[in-house]
């Protein structure tokens, strides 16, 4: 049978569907498990391209279609994995994705067809995920578990970064995080505080069974203890005991008190000194004492085995059972009248028997409300938690991406702008040789200058206006007359403040992609003036247009590309509107009016803040 894994597994690292799908069928009907097959097939084929695409000895395409001979394997298998006689484990929801950097995904995707197999809902978040992806599905989600897959050893880190990012809402929301890959250990899945560590999918979606169970065990435990502290129901056992004499108990699902219970369980001493007398007057029959009407709110009264009278109310919720609160043990009058003695047990009348039940059920529905208001608070301190943590983590985001945005700012500067800049100057220092050279390098050194050394500050209106004119003489002088500008500013809000690098690259929007496709070229015109305390900012051209399409796309902040014969905004206006927006916020407007071979204008308004 080694021979026949072997084969299998050059199969899938080799891409050939039909052979994987033939070879697994074949080893199936043979009669091996098909545990074996998964794990001496499938699971080793997974590691072969593993290594190998770390290595570089195969690539994407190649990976992708080693991972297609895995799924279409397993379609194969699922049957039998269905209608094998395992325990199959409690449903539950699982999130799986591979951590950001890596882009391997055929042990992620055989987790997941093994778990589905299996029961679980499974939801899956693809590759290269970021850690702030996996926070925002872990709250929309609400998973039972979270399975994290890294294969690459460079991209260890973001496994930990990803458990890190979710420190916030893991606790609120009871998720669970299993780890797994060829880039993981036990040991460091511990250290990154996972909650457990799979070396292969088989394995992994047995632990995950283990982990839901044993989650749900604690849970229906803690139901209880969340309503009450473990003190607090002693106290109430105590008191009740006092009042009345008998014992009062809260036990789980499967039967376990809570705390205490001791002398509750001594009911069977007494059952053992009374049984033959109550054996005797006939009263060990399990009957069902019911009391007047019956009423959906009481308890219900009832002998054990030995004929005592015991009273129970199941604690019960839509979700889960928690448990019961039992009450006991006493005898009736009416069975004290047919004893020769009086008995060590308390006795209480029907009517007593009747009230006694009517209490215990309303203090039980009681109790199940406040658990249910208990688990209700709990969840929403959760996603409030989860809320908090989340929107922290997006305002660090955007703190980072507004330094990320403009330091991009810096390089974008267009080669091609600078290539024909420099031939200019070159061409004008050959035929003039005259002080016109000097200006136009000046120009220059100046543009340069204000783009890399202000471009983290804001600047004033005065000082955007005057890297424009030094970028536009720059560009008049290339295109020899085709283009020219006219610039009108309200002098009273040149002091006005502003991010840097708003103005130019709108112009420089306007020159590329409004007037050079034109032969005849046109005039660039800049308009500021103040109106309502808002600075409106205004860049005309009378070139080429754009179509309704390109103007809607501006407006959802798309980056799109440029087509012939009509003027889009690229990278450049798209980073001028959200730097805008990040840096005013929804003071900011922005409106633009485009037709077909008439021209663009595009204008800007903020707060005047000097």
């Amino acid at each position: 049978m080694k021979d026949a894994y072997e084969e299998l597994i050059h199969a899938v690292v080799t891409g050939d569907v039909e052979d994987v799908k033939r070879l697994i069928q074949k080893a199936l009907d043979a009669g091996n498990d098909v545990t074996d097959v998964i794990n001496n097939g499938l699971l080793k084929a997974m590691h072969v391209i593993g290594d190998r695409f770390e290595k570089n000895e195969i690539y994407v395409t190649e990976l992708l279609v080693s991972s297609r001979g895995v799924r279409e394997g397993m379609k194969i298998i699922r049957p039998y994995l269905l209608s094998t006689g395992e325990e199959i484990p409690t449903r539950g929801r699982i999130l799986i994705g591979t951590v950001a950097g890596d882009l391997h995904d055929i042990g992620k995707n055989l987790l997941g067809l093994v778990l589905e197999a299996r029961g679980f809902e499974v939801i899956d978040l693809g590759v290269d995920v970021s850690p702030s992806s996996f926070v925002e599905a872990v709250s929309q989600y609400q998973p039972d578990v979270l399975c994290l897959s890294a294969l690459l050893t460079t991209t260890v880190s973001a496994v930990g970064d990803t458990i890190k990012a979710l420190s916030g809402v893991k606790h609120s929301t009871h998720i669970s995080v299993v780890v797994g890959g060829a880039a993981l250990k036990e040991d460091i899945a511990s250290a990154f505080g996972a909650d457990g560590y799979a070396p292969d999918a088989m394995s992994g979606a047995k632990l995950i069974g283990e982990i839901i169970e044993r989650k749900k065990r604690l849970l229906s435990h803690h139901s209880l203890a969340g309503a009450y502290t473990l003190d607090e129901i002693a106290s109430l056992q105590l008191s009740f005991k006092e009042l009345t004499g008998l014992d009062m108990v809260f036990v789980d699902k499967k039967g376990v008190p809570f705390v205490g219970g001791e002398a509750f369980a001594s009911c069977s001493t007494l059952c053992h000194q009374w049984q033959e007398t109550l054996k005797k007057y006939k009263l060990v029959s399990p009957l069902y004492l019911t009391m007047g009407e019956v009423n959906p709110h009481k308890a219900v009264a009832y002998r054990c085995r030995c004929g005592l009278v015991e009273i129970s109310y199941p604690l019960t919720n839509e979700n889960v059972g928690i448990g019961t609160l039992l009450c006991g043990h006493f005898l009736l009058e009416e069975d004290v009248s047919k004893l020769d003695c009086r008995p060590e047990v308390p006795v209480l009348s029907l009517a007593q028997c009747d009230a006694l039940c009517l209490y215990l059920g309303l203090t039980g529905k009681k109790i199940v409300e406040l658990i249910e208001n208990v688990e209700v608070r709990r969840e929403l301190e959760g996603q409030q938690k989860t809320y908090t943590a989340f929107m922290k983590k997006q305002h660090q985001l955007e703190e980072e991406l507004k330094v990320a945005q403009l330091s991009a700012l810096q390089y974008q500067v267009s080669p091609h702008f600078l290539f024909n800049s420099l031939n200019t100057i070159g061409r004008v220092a050959l035929i003039e040789g005259d002080k016109h050279t000097e200006k136009l390098v000046s120009a220059l050194a100046r543009l340069m200058r204000y783009s890399l050394y202000q471009v983290r500050n804001t600047v004033t209106l005065e000082e955007e206006v005057r890297t424009v004119t030094d970028y536009l003489m720059i560009q008049e002088t290339r295109f020899q007359g085709r283009i020219s500008h006219r610039i009108d500013i309200e002098p009273s809000i040149l002091m006005a403040k502003m991010p840097c690098m708003i103005l130019q690259p709108l112009v420089e929007n306007a020159c590329q992609h409004g007037l050079e496709p034109t032969k005849r070229g046109g005039i660039i015109s800049i308009q500021s003036w103040l109106e309502n305390g808002n600075v409106f900012l205004e860049v005309s051209d009378n070139g080429v247009g754009m179509s309704k399409e390109q103007q809607k796309s501006i407006f959802k902040l798309e980056k799109i590309r440029s087509t012939k014969g009509g003027q889009v905004s690229g990278i450049g206006m798209t980073n001028v509107l959200r730097r805008l927006q990040l840096h005013f916020g929804s003071d900011c407007a922005w409106d633009i009016n485009s037709e077909i071979n008439k021209g663009t204008t595009l204008q800007l308004s903020f707060p005047f803040i000097k």
